[in-house]
């Protein structure tokens, strides 16, 4: 956890002006989006000064998860969402490192270390912190870690694929009225964000892919259940364009919106949710529900904010009390010029991200430039509505708003998001 401890005794120029010194160390923990934002753009600026800094990135994985990109590969297997990070980070003239392990506690200036659980504490000059959101606690929804399927990974993927098989393998060999038909082919996906809107489309898709190649019947149907506890999907107000042409999309497909349900409780074999209007429990008979229920922000950064708050940021992203600490992505309490929330979104973490290292090196070069704070440029958002069709929502240069839907949405989410990967991998 950060140790609450005074404010650095020496000024913050002296980090950053006198004579020569040794390179600065910057610890990014975290490597997501934003923390790959952060890196790949120091990266950059390091080639030509590498005496400036050397880099330490510490995540969990031993390689880079694009998140918009997982879903993708339930229907095209051939869809990449990880990189490797030993390829990403190499480089001749670069001083950057990567180190796997999760991150167990981190302590402010003036004796900022990062601690995590492979190796001994890490000193830094900066820290930028990218850690984001993490699973529900298992108090909050008593069975959920044991018996749900999640989507974070592309081991979740896999795991939600064989899961799927297996299923309907079990479903076409049982009696056509069992209740193990019935059971096996009803699937409940718990929360009505993005990415549930976005595993229940694709899911959809993947089912009647599977049903034809497998020749059922056709009278044989699977029975897609979203569960949110809002009165609405897609409640983010920057996809609130796209909820009425989302919500068509699933009534058409079939897929039941259960709103206004608080899931409860999760067994072996079905899902307890509870009305939020009258208090009323259901029960939702399923095998291995997928949860895209929203997280809380990771523990590590308890310390320096209220419980299950995002951290309070000053408009360079900093911790306001602490210069030589950055917070960004999910984590991040930012706001917009409104003082509304940023949205917890990539683009966000990744323009967060780039912004910090820009910012960074301005600091270690000794700029007399005034600082400019950060200013989020939302560009749209997009969801896929089956493999070859998408509706995209983008801002005109003027300020108007454009949306698309179909086969050219679908083309220009791919390009938009084959971009960002070759930008925060080099790749």
């Amino acid at each position: 956890m950060f140790a609450p401890v005074a404010m650095a005794t020496r000024p913050f120029s002296a980090l950053t002006f006198g004579g020569p010194q040794k390179p600065s160390h910057i610890v990014v923990a975290g490597n997501g989006i934003g923390g790959m934002a952060v890196v790949s753009k120091l990266k950059q600026a390091l080639q030509k000064r590498p005496h400036l800094a050397n880099v330490t990135l510490i995540g969990p994985r031993p390689d880079f998860v694009f998140k918009p990109l997982l879903l993708d590969s339930l229907l095209a297997p051939q869809t990449a969402s990880s990189w490797p990070l030993a390829e990403q980070l190499t480089h001749p003239n670069a001083p950057i490192q990567f180190r796997q392990g999760n991150i167990t506690a981190l302590s402010l200036p003036p004796h900022g270390q990062v601690q995590h659980n492979k190796s001994g504490p890490i000193d830094y000059d900066y820290l930028v912190v990218a850690l984001g959101y993490v699973k529900p606690p298992v108090h909050r929804v008593p069975g959920l870690h044991q018996h749900a399927l999640f989507v974070e990974t592309p081991q979740d993927i896999a795991k939600l694929e064989a899961s799927l098989l297996q299923k309907l393998d079990h479903a076409l060999k049982a009696p056509p009225d069992s209740e193990t038909r019935r059971q096996n082919l009803s699937f409940v996906i718990l929360g009505g964000g993005v990415t549930g809107v976005e595993t229940a489309l694709l899911l959809h898709e993947r089912l009647q892919r599977e049903l034809q190649a497998r020749k059922a019947d056709p009278a044989i149907q699977s029975r897609i259940t979203l569960v949110h506890g809002s009165p609405d999907i897609l409640n983010d107000p920057y996809f609130l364009p796209l909820q009425g042409s989302i919500k068509r999309q699933m009534e058409e497909v079939g897929i039941e919106l259960l709103l206004r349900h608080w899931v409860v409780g999760v067994e072996a074999h079905q899902v307890q949710v509870q009305e939020a209007e009258t208090g009323a429990f259901k029960s939702l008979a399923t095998r291995d529900p997928i949860s895209t229920l929203g997280g809380v922000p990771n523990p590590v950064a308890e310390s320096f904010a209220e419980p299950n708050q995002r951290v309070a940021v000053n408009p360079f992203l900093e911790l306001p009390q602490h210069p030589q600490v950055y917070v960004i992505g999910d984590l991040a309490n930012a706001q917009d010029a409104t003082g509304r929330p940023l949205p917890m979104l990539g683009q966000v973490a990744a323009q967060q991200g780039r912004y910090v290292a820009q910012d960074l090196v301005q600091k270690l070069s000794g700029a007399p430039s005034p600082r400019s704070p950060f200013v989020y440029k939302h560009r749209g958002v997009t969801l896929p509505l089956t493999p070859k069709r998408a509706v995209f929502q983008f801002k005109l240069p003027w300020g108007q708003s454009l949306i698309l839907q179909g086969r050219l949405a679908a083309w220009l989410r791919n390009a938009v998001y084959r971009a960002q990967v070759r930008q925060l991998t080099d790749s």
